[in-house]
This record gives C-alpha cells, structure tokens and sequence, in this order.
C-alpha cells in the first residue's frame, strides 16, 4: 500500500506542476498585451489622410517605385502595424535546436517603439520572448513555462539592434520613412542606404530592390550579436522579404521573411517564416 500513496502523491505533484504551467496565462505575454493596449490604437482610421505621393517626393526613386507598386498610396496613412506572423522556423543559437514559434510585431510610426512577441514551446514546455523598444530603453526578456524567467537582457547593444530591426521593416509601414530620424541615399539602381539616428550615432544598412521594385534585402554590420554566454560579436545581419504577393486589399506585400548572422563565412538562418496577417493601425 505504501507504493501506491508515493505514485499518488508524485501524480498530484505533477498534475499541480501542469495546472500552473497552462491553466494560467503567461506572466509575460500579459505584460506584452498591456504594453500594447498603453498606445491606444484602433483598427479603423478616424480621419481621411492618405498616403499621397508627393510626401515621398524627396526620397530616393527607388523608394518611390516600391511605394508605386505596394498598392500602399492613397490607402489610409498608418500610426502603427500589427504583423503576425504563424509556424516561424526559429533557432535561438547556431548548435542549438529549431523550434516552431508564432510571432507578432507591433510597431508605431512616430516614435520608434517596436513591441515584438515569441510564443512557442521546448521539449512540449511553453517558451515566451518579449522584445521592447521605446525611444529611450530597450530590453530582451524570456520565459520558460509561463513563469520562469529566463533572461532580461538590457543595454545599448541591444538598443542599437532594436533600432537597426526596425529600420529593416519600415518599409512595412511607409509613414516611418518620413520619420525624422531615418535618411536614405541612393547607392546605385538598385540599392539605397537607410541610417536611423540614435543618441548622435548613425545605423546603417543597405536595401536592395529587384527589377519589379520590390524591396527583397537589408544587410547592416551594425547590428550586435549576443552568444550563448553574453559574449557580443559584430557579425554581419541579413533580412530578407520574399514572395510577395498582392491581398484582396491591393497591397503587394511580402510574405515570407529570412534573418540571418554571417558567422564563420556561414549564414547562421535563425528566423524563417510565413507572414500571416499585416494589419494597420490608427489613433482615435
């Protein structure tokens, strides 16, 4: 009898351990959701300002051509985008293990906040990621089981990769190419250099576009990479937009997105995944 009240009792230890790993929701994803709540947007537009051609007049050709064949002039002019992106390929290390994951994005116009969200799951054990970006401070925070902290990275590596990342999606969201704090510089017919200001540093990438006018590649040198062990290299970042396609809205927008390292002469892919929504948002 003493054998069966031990498998009991290890039995209520694990069904206890199941019930406060999923029955209740996950510390950081609630704290993601409230950060996204504090910017008070909706989905509808609430005034009749367009994406008009000429605010672009001043920017490179190219970045004209792309506007031009995006679909995205004259739709409503944008403050902020929600991209969700489902079934990401995602790896966390070069010698460590892929993972499915979903991912969402939420990044506003004027202010450079970037709010970005992992939700996927080790070995079967949920595992949540929360990247913040604000003009004035950024963090990296992990999750295992809905409440077992990880990590919380912080710092001004991870402000300058935060910033650079969101240079690479703007073109998401062609308000943000007018913000102040971004320049462009054609390169030749078919590349343009963007630099995003931060604290009198300037980061930049290049972007490439192909024979259609689409935008298909961002490569900087400027972004850290940060090892397993804290370590941070500069290794060279590439972003790439692929299949684009155009929606029953008539925007032609990717919808597939690559990010890789170079590292040792190898691209490391750490994040391949199909974009499912592009959602845009508004203030009231």
């Amino acid at each position: 009898m003493r054998w069966i009240k031990v498998l009991s009792g290890i039995m209520l230890i694990i069904l206890a351990v199941l019930i406060w790993v999923f029955a209740f929701k996950s510390a950081l994803v609630k704290e993601y959701e409230h950060d996204v709540a504090q910017f008070g947007l909706q989905s509808q537009p609430t005034n009749q300002d367009r994406i008009r051609p000429e605010d672009y007049q001043n920017l490179p050709t190219l970045i004209q051509n792309y506007l031009k064949q995006s679909g995205l002039i004259n739709q409503p002019r944008m403050d902020a985008m929600d991209v969700r992106f489902k079934h990401v390929l995602f790896k966390m290390a070069p010698k460590q293990g892929q993972m499915w994951i979903n991912y969402r994005i939420v990044s506003q116009v004027q202010d450079l906040n970037r709010l970005a969200l992992i939700e996927g799951s080790l070995f079967g054990i949920p595992f949540n990621g929360y990247d913040y970006m604000s003009p004035d401070k950024a963090f990296m925070k992990g999750e295992l089981a809905n409440h077992v902290t990880l990590f919380n990275q912080t710092g001004s590596d991870l402000v300058i990769g935060e910033r650079l990342t969101y240079l690479s999606e703007a073109f998401l969201m062609p308000p943000a190419l007018l913000n102040s704090a971004i320049k462009f510089e054609t390169l030749n017919n078919h590349q343009v250099k963007g630099t995003i200001s931060y604290q009198d540093q300037d980061l930049s990438g290049i972007f490439s576009f192909n024979d259609q006018g689409q935008m298909v590649e961002f490569v900087t040198d400027q972004r850290p990479y940060m090892d397993a062990k804290g370590h941070v290299h500069q290794y060279k970042w590439k972003a790439e937009c692929l299949d684009y396609q155009r929606d029953q809205e008539g925007r032609c927008l990717p919808t597939r997105f690559k990010a890789s390292w170079l590292i040792d002469g190898h691209y490391f892919n750490y994040f391949n995944g199909k974009i499912d929504q592009v959602n845009y948002l508004y203030k009231p």
